[in-house]
């Protein structure tokens, strides 16, 4: 069995639907880190906003 999405199934929106995935499994492990006091809230925004720009594309500064 290949591993990995095939580029016809990342233009079927599987692609977008795995980096939801990711993210959402991101933002729950890193809140838990923050819940248990080995991350903070600033440090947990700065990865969020990483992987965001990643897929976004970075923000145009103000």
């Amino acid at each position: 069995m290949k591993s990995g999405i095939s580029r016809s199934a990342a233009d079927a929106g599987l692609l977008r639907h795995a980096e939801a995935v990711g993210l959402l499994a991101v933002s729950a492990g890193i809140g838990t880190s923050v819940l248990v006091g080995r991350r903070d809230a600033d440090s947990a925004t700065a990865v969020l906003a990483c992987h965001l720009d990643r897929i976004f594309g970075a923000a145009d500064p103000p």
